[in-house]
């Protein structure tokens, strides 16, 4: 059974099939990506971030950040879970929400959107 994250993101607009053929048996992957704008605290900072999922029509295979790839990640429901250069991020694909920890020193919390251009995850 497909976790609520994967239903919504292969339902949705389709960034970038991937380029190299399936194997026998599989589906074709897809990329999917969002722009992000993020309030940092306390500092009262913005920023804009990026992240992209890269799916098969049974799991998730790879997270990108910032074109960084992220090594592990975990998959709840809708909720995206990774971490980068020791900032724990939370991603929800179904309401387009970004909510992060940079060690307790800074939370960010922003809104993403779905972006239309390719995520060829190079």
């Amino acid at each position: 059974m497909l976790s609520m994250a994967l239903t919504l993101l292969l339902a949705g607009p389709t960034v970038r099939a991937a380029a190299a053929p399936a194997p026998p048996g599989q589906g074709t992957e897809t990329w999917r990506e969002w722009r992000c704008e993020l309030a940092y605290l306390p500092a009262r900072s913005t920023w804009v971030r990026r992240i992209a999922l890269r799916a098969d029509a049974q799991r998730v295979l790879q997270i990108r950040v910032d074109d960084q790839v992220a090594h592990s990640f975990a998959v709840r429901d809708t909720l995206v879970l990774t971490s980068m250069d020791g900032e724990h991020i939370a991603f929800d694909v179904g309401t387009g929400l970004w909510e992060s920890d940079f060690r307790g020193a800074a939370q960010g919390r922003g809104r993403c959107d779905p972006m239309e251009t390719p995520a060829d995850g190079s």
